[in-house]
């Protein structure tokens, strides 16, 4: 079994929609089982609490339908593909907007992001918020569930904390980091890159890279990993899956 996983687009003023159309390129021509949507997908930059010039009256919406609409390209690339999404702190913020100034709407069905997003019309399984999951022996978190930063390994950090194989997003960083127990018990910590803007106004030189993970199961729920580095070279991303070159420019017939 083939998944893709995939975090930290930030649907909204943060996103690289070079990234996001590059990576609907590359999951068409490698047609995964799995699409593991793994937390800040949508920004919500109407809903930071961070000090800001405020946003114009609608824009939430906005940000949602055009999250919506690029969902809706990534089921029209893949139609038979399985599709998880696992909500990240930036979803979150909608959940704590509600529980500190309107609390009495807490818990209505349609302020959740199935509704939201009309995740049932895209087909696309929304998971338990919080909570991680687990394929085979790997368990998936968004990242921010476990608190802390990152800054040298997040995966190393992570992974001391949980002491089991995981993988996640939310530092917009690769890493890969491994360790074997007292018992011989082997397990393995991957972060994943993002496919946001590498130039945000609000970070300065961040260490963010662009790309996704590719991760391929036997039936014993062992796996092996493709860490998929978008590099940018002129105007052009380009990258490697499976040995094949991938690229943003057009090759001239």
């Amino acid at each position: 079994m083939r998944e893709v996983f995939i975090s930290d687009v930030h649907f909204g003023e943060d996103e690289d929609r070079r990234a996001w159309a590059f990576t609907l390129d590359i999951l068409k021509d490698i047609q995964p089982d799995l699409v593991f949507l793994g937390g800040d997908i949508v920004d919500c930059g109407p809903l930071s609490s961070y000090t800001k010039e405020p946003d114009k009256a609608g824009a939430f919406q906005e940000e949602l339908d055009h999250a919506f609409s690029q969902l809706l390209e990534l089921r029209t690339a893949l139609p038979r593909v399985e599709i998880m999404y696992l909500l990240g702190n930036h979803e979150d913020r909608l959940r704590r907007m509600i529980l500190n100034h309107a609390p009495g709407l807490f818990g209505l069905r349609n302020l959740g992001w199935d509704h939201i997003l009309n995740l049932d019309e895209l087909q696309i399984q929304l998971l338990p918020e919080g909570e991680p999951y687990k394929i085979g022996h790997l368990n998936h978190l968004h990242g921010h569930e476990l608190k802390g930063g990152g800054q040298v390994s997040p995966a190393h950090m992570q992974l001391q904390k949980i002491n089991d194989s995981v993988i996640m997003g939310h530092f917009h960083q690769f890493s890969v980091a491994h360790k074997t127990g007292l018992s011989g018990k082997y397990y393995i910590g991957l972060s994943n890159g993002c496919l946001s803007t590498l130039k945000p106004d609000y970070v300065f030189n961040p260490k963010w890279r662009q790309g996704i993970t590719v991760l391929d199961y036997a039936k014993s729920g062992l796996f092996a990993y493709q860490q998929v580095i978008y590099w940018e070279k002129g105007k052009h991303l380009l990258t490697f899956v499976d040995g094949k070159y991938y690229t943003t420019k057009k090759e001239k017939k």
